[in-house]
């Protein structure tokens, strides 16, 4: 049976919404539960990919470690907001 660990992802998203050019947008970080890690997105697109990007790691046959996830590239969420 594989270890339960590595079929088990979980993180806290936060939203927020900000003001750029008069116009309210959201914002989103989420943090690993499993390292604390957090990563800050510019828009939900940033978000879904990061999470879909750490799903499709997670589901890959390997070593039996953990996979290390990376974040996708964004710029900084936390401009004119919170992080």
């Amino acid at each position: 049976m594989p270890n339960e660990e590595q079929n088990y992802l979980a993180f806290l998203v936060r939203f927020w919404q900000i003001r750029k050019r008069g116009e309210l947008v959201w914002r989103a970080s989420a943090e690993s539960a499993q390292t604390g890690e957090r990563k800050a997105f510019a828009d939900m697109d940033l978000l879904f990919s990061f999470l879909k990007r750490c799903t499709e790691e997670q589901a890959r046959p390997g070593d039996g470690k953990p996979a290390v996830h990376h974040s996708v590239p964004a710029e900084d969420a936390s401009k004119g907001g919170r992080d």
